[in-house]
């Protein structure tokens, strides 16, 4: 009982999906602040894992969104592809594995055009909205497969050859609404709830939930929580029903936004749990009138960061990782940032063998304390040694997806009770009296209660007999990296 209340507390907290309440081309509002205009790039490499191996279902979108007054408007162009469609298996220790693989593979581009109202309405520290409106939606060759041909070809990357559904253009009408809210609970510390759907003629609908926790303030913040998706009906494509089911279900999130006067930049990443789908987007925002700076005479910091895991000695692959530190007393003489108590959350993507059949991840969430001394500081750059220690809960999970078994059966879980410490070197900017940002280097080391290993078997699809075994550590104490963007908000 006491590890499955652990393991829903794990997944509740860690975060791994998109930057706001969006569907395709139609805009719901941000975490963060309300923005005039948005620009988004998503894209599967964005995800917790760097995307996996796939670069497949929604491969690629990008997105503008304007607002004013109470209007909006948004605008999609995503690049839907189907790799597998026959669900074909991976011919492990044959010349070609993959000479069935991409059997009937075929893409289809959307392009989604909508229009809305939205209202909005504040009573003490809540406040809530609705929003309504029409859309377009029209698939076919919209130029994804030259697009992305040639990106890859610039990277030196093999370009994909799949055809596509269709080649003619398809026209749809949907209309579209939503509702949530947010309620203040305290500092900077909000609670975000909200719904989004459409709907064609046809019968094909797509719905969109989710609830977060954020951190906000006048110049940016974070947000970590949960999204669930559905589909129903007809879909417009048998590519973007595919792209749909992959989508689907419950996924964790986790974002962070850096906004100085009237631009911000937000990135935020998300994981499927159902089918550890992947996801990430880049924002780019403009808001004309920025949220004023709070009195600075008794100021408190949260401190921030979001980047890159590397892995560690014990457990290969890389994760998105991120904590929140909430200042213990207020700001030391000098500006000295002192003691913080943290929250850290990662999410990891274990590098495996026989990529295409298996799937494993390891999430960790941790608490404890963490200090930011000054090295030195020379006007407005500031040296310092971000220094972190904590207990935490790291769980692991292997599953295949083909004809590979793991451990003689199909999916195992691991659970870990783990000390962390790490310490490094950090380097921000003084923008203005109420922001801080720069980047920071941090080396961790973790004592972890388990060492599990699992073994990994290719099946021959044919006749079924085992053909190749690999060991793959799952859990263990190790060193590893980090590198991270880190910002400090006052408010």
């Amino acid at each position: 009982m006491t590890s499955t209340c652990l393991r829903i507390l794990l997944g509740a907290t860690v975060a791994a999906c998109l930057p706001a309440l969006d569907l395709p081309g139609i805009p719901g509002p941000q975490p963060v602040g309300s923005e005039k205009i948005r620009l988004d790039w998503g894209n599967d490499a964005f995800g917790p894992g760097g995307g996996g191996q796939s670069d497949d279902f929604r491969t690629n979108e990008v997105a503008a969104y304007v607002t004013w007054s109470s209007w909006f408007v948004g605008l999609d162009h995503s690049m839907l592809t189907l790799g597998n469609p026959s669900g074909a298996p991976v011919y492990w220790g044959y010349a070609n594995p993959l000479q069935f693989y991409s059997a009937g593979a075929r893409r289809i581009d959307e392009v989604t055009l909508s229009a809305g109202w939205r209202g909005e309405r504040s009573a003490g520290p809540a406040r809530g909205w609705i929003q309504a409106g029409p859309g377009l939606l029209v698939s076919g060759d919209l130029g994804g497969k030259a697009l992305q041909n040639g990106t890859h070809g610039m990277i030196g990357n093999g370009g994909k050859e799949m055809p596509y559904e269709r080649d003619d253009l398809h026209a749809d009408g949907f209309a579209h609404a939503g509702f949530g809210g947010r309620l203040g609970l305290g500092g900077p510390l909000v609670l975000v709830a909200d719904a989004l759907g459409q709907v064609t003629p046809s019968g094909w609908a797509r719905g969109r939930a989710d609830l977060l926790l954020t951190v906000a303030a006048p110049h940016g913040g974070a947000w970590a929580g949960l999204q669930i998706e559905g589909s129903t009906g007809p879909a417009t494509s048998t590519t973007a029903a595919a792209v749909a089911d992959h989508e689907n279900g419950l996924a964790l999130i986790m974002g962070w936004e850096l906004s100085l006067d009237q631009v911000g930049v937000a990135f935020a990443t998300a994981r499927n749990l159902h089918n550890d789908s992947q996801e990430g987007r880049l924002s780019l925002t403009w808001r004309p009138e920025p949220g004023p700076l709070r009195s600075t005479a008794a100021d408190r910091s949260w401190v921030s960061r979001f980047g890159l895991f590397t892995g560690d000695t014990a457990v290969a692959g890389r994760g998105i990782d991120a904590a929140l530190g909430i200042p213990v007393g207020a700001l030391e003489p000098g500006g000295n940032l002192g003691w913080f108590a943290m929250l850290g959350m990662r999410d990891q993507a274990v590098s495996v063998p026989f990529t295409y059949d298996i799937t494993s991840r390891r999430r960790l969430l941790w608490a404890g304390l963490g200090a930011q001394p000054r090295l030195a500081q020379w006007g407005w750059l500031r040296l310092t040694a971000p220094l972190e220690a904590g207990l935490g809960w790291s769980h692991a999970r292997v599953a295949s997806r083909g004809f590979v078994t793991v451990d003689g059966g199909n999916e195992v879980e691991s659970d870990a009770l783990v000390g962390r410490a790490a310490a490094g070197l950090g380097c921000d900017a003084v923008i203005s009296p109420g922001l801080s940002a720069g980047l920071a280097f941090l080396v961790e080391g973790t004592l972890s209660s388990s060492h599990q290993s699992v073994e990994l078997t290719t099946l021959d699809p044919d006749s079924g007999i085992p053909q190749r075994t690999e060991s793959l550590q799952i859990q263990g104490s190790g060193v590893g990296a980090l590198i991270a963007l880190t910002a400090a908000w006052r408010w």
